[in-house]
């Protein structure tokens, strides 16, 4: 069987969703440290947990179309299998394994809690290989969901299938309370195989409330219009309720208490732990906007959306190429704060956005435009780079950076463990080696492209609004100097690498000059932080 869509173009959804020693620079302020290439002779493309068991290493899931190959150690089930991979935190492989039917079983989000791993996946198997149930769908091109649970070791724990006789598509899951989680989809399925709510439209929003001990369903809720209605990212917020970023068709009708703006909006939605909707909004121009990946930062959500609209609708800025980024910040009554347009001369989709410690917006991208717009970084090849975009809390660009090769390359930039003057990054990736700032040789048609990238130069400096403080010398021997240009109050304190505090330097408070005696620490690089209640700074420091 085929699966919905092509890999390769869900690739490319998924994620807007390798060791070198030399370091690569491709920024006065940005260089990678290391870098590798993990895959097989397939397309690969997955998603990079850290393991909350054992620091600094990770689980790689995936999905993947290869035999024994690369570091694919277990043979194809038929077309399109789950790869997990656990891998050190040097990135090395420590071991994989494959789940699969006969048919594709494309991966597409997961999360670990309390000691198991939780994956969605899209399937079109029959009973065959490890799943173990026929699909609901008699589509020409079915689709159902297929979730399985895993323990830390890959073995597996149960599976279960969600759906009816129609499609499901694009799975995606979240904690929910302490016996259950919520899996979100696409469905186009009437009431049929274990889906018990009527259709609304052409395609709902569908979730099932799933018990953690055995896949059941607590409960099951299905969200739209008579439109397509299809969800784009789930959230479970600060108050406890949940968001969901819907991208619709549809007017006034069903669910939707909102007006359209243009042809697709992105509809914002609340839910109760009951799953009843108690606030909603849209969010578009005159014509299309896609994606809508969900943040909640601080007091405020922040919606990152694909768009193709100028002015118009709630959007105060004109578009510069074909796609751009539009990055919406709001308060928590979904009232707009500020939204920014971000993008160049051609197509730019948008990944989510997160908050560094020292208060800087990290946002990532795909990008396909040269330098034009806002876009001031190089376009390495002819197709997809990764596009890294600094912004202070107004929305004001600071700094960018380009990730890539001469090829097509999605890649998720996260917070590296323990150090904010670091970034990890992951994501599928078919440049060859030497193009571009890629140093990792293609294994496959495409791979998981990972590394981390040294960030400190535009990482640590604090957005303060009083004073700046300077630090002398560095490197030093016996005594570490800060001087601020102002009479704020600050701590300061020194952390060795992982963050953990020295214990023979106190976090002592401090106006104007401080002095620090480091005679007794042993040589190395460590981090100076200083902490005061405009703001943080995290300072890289060398003792000699």
């Amino acid at each position: 069987m085929t699966t919905l869509f092509n890999l390769k173009a869900m690739k490319i959804l998924i994620f807007l969703s390798l060791f070198f020693t030399a370091s690569t620079v491709f920024s006065q302020d940005f260089s990678i440290l290391t870098q590798k290439s993990i895959g097989g002779t397939g397309d690969d493309s997955g998603r990079l947990l850290p393991d909350p068991q054992n620091n600094g290493e990770y689980f790689l899931i995936s999905f993947l179309k290869s035999g024994i190959s690369g570091d694919k150690t277990e043979p194809s089930n038929g077309g399109v299998d789950v790869w997990i991979v656990k891998l050190d935190n040097n990135f090395n492989v420590l071991w994989d394994k494959s789940y699969g039917g006969s048919g594709d079983d494309v991966f597409w989000s997961a999360f670990i809690n309390n000691g198991f791993i939780y994956i969605a996946t899209q399937t079109s198997s029959n009973q065959s290989g490890d799943k173990t149930m026929d699909l609901f769908s008699t589509e020409p091109y079915p689709s159902n969901i297929w979730i399985l649970c895993l323990d830390l070791s890959g073995n597996l724990i149960w599976q279960q299938q969600f759906g009816g006789t129609n499609v499901e598509t694009r799975p995606y899951l979240i904690p929910y309370t302490q016996t259950t989680f919520l899996m979100s989809c696409s469905s186009r399925s009437p009431v049929s195989g274990n889906k018990t709510t009527a259709l609304k439209g052409l395609d709902d929003t569908w979730l099932v409330e799933v018990n953690y001990s055995d896949g059941s369903i607590a409960q099951q809720k299905s969200v739209g219009t008579d439109a397509n209605d299809n969800v784009k990212s789930i959230k479970r917020v600060s108050n406890g309720n949940i968001l969901l970023s819907i991208t619709t068709g549809g007017d006034i009708n069903g669910d939707k208490t909102v007006s359209s703006f243009g042809l697709d909006d992105i509809w914002l939605i609340e839910m109760d732990n009951s799953l009843n909707i108690v606030k909603q909004s849209g969010f578009g121009g005159n014509s299309v906007e896609d994606r809508g990946y969900i943040a909640e930062i601080e007091d405020a959500y922040y919606l990152t959306i694909s768009t193709y609209s100028d002015a118009s609708g709630n959007k105060s800025e004109n578009s510069f190429g074909d796609t751009d980024v539009w990055l919406v910040k709001m308060d928590k009554d979904f009232t707009i704060i500020w939204d920014k347009t971000i993008g160049g001369n051609y197509t730019e989709y948008g990944g989510t956005v997160f908050k560094n410690a020292n208060g800087k917006l990290v946002l990532f991208a795909t990008s396909q435009s040269i330098p034009s717009g806002n876009k001031t970084s190089p376009r390495y090849g002819s197709s997809y780079d990764s596009w890294i975009v600094l912004l202070n809390e107004d929305g004001d660009l600071l700094e960018q950076y380009t990730l890539g090769g001469n090829g097509s390359d999605g890649c998720e930039i996260i917070e590296y463990p323990n150090d904010p003057t670091k970034l990890l990054f992951y994501g599928a990736s078919d440049s060859p080696m030497g193009s571009g700032v890629k140093t990792s040789p293609v294994i496959g048609g495409s791979d998981i492209w990972l590394g981390v990238i040294d960030a400190s130069n535009v990482l640590t400096t604090s957005n303060l609004t009083v004073g700046e403080f300077s630090v002398y010398p560095n490197p030093t021997k016996n005594s570490l100097f800060i001087n601020s240009s102002s009479e704020v109050e600050y701590q300061a304190w020194i952390s060795d690498l992982n963050g953990k505090q020295v214990s023979s330097i106190k976090k002592n408070t401090f106006i104007g000059e401080a002095v620090l005696d480091v005679k007794s620490i042993n040589s190395g690089v460590y981090f100076l932080n200083i902490s005061t209640k405009f703001g943080n700074q995290i300072k890289k420091i060398i003792i000699e």
